[in-house]
């Protein structure tokens, strides 16, 4: 298996009719945005009581998209330059 790194977004998303077409009009808005969304995850549900009853609904996903700008080598490289430079002398 080939190893990835994902980078995460929390996105929210609303609709009038239910909880599963809040999941895909934050997934659709989301895909015009974020570039390859590989996985979701719902993270919270609410709904909101209108006074006339009618009902809303709004749900919290995080979604992960496959990082493209550090890759394996460089990623590796860069931290461990980062953990070996060594802080200024006084």
């Amino acid at each position: 298996m080939t190893e990835h790194v994902y980078k995460l977004t929390e996105i929210v998303g609303t609709s009038r009719e239910s909880q599963e077409a809040a999941i895909h009009n934050a997934l659709a808005r989301a895909h015009k945005s974020i570039h390859g969304i590989r996985w979701f995850e719902v993270v919270n549900q609410r709904g909101y009581v209108e006074p006339d009853g009618a009902l809303f609904h709004q749900v919290t996903l995080r979604s992960a998209s496959r990082s493209t700008r550090v890759k394996g080598a460089t990623a590796i490289a860069a931290l461990r330059h980062k953990s070996t430079r060594t802080a200024p002398k006084s």
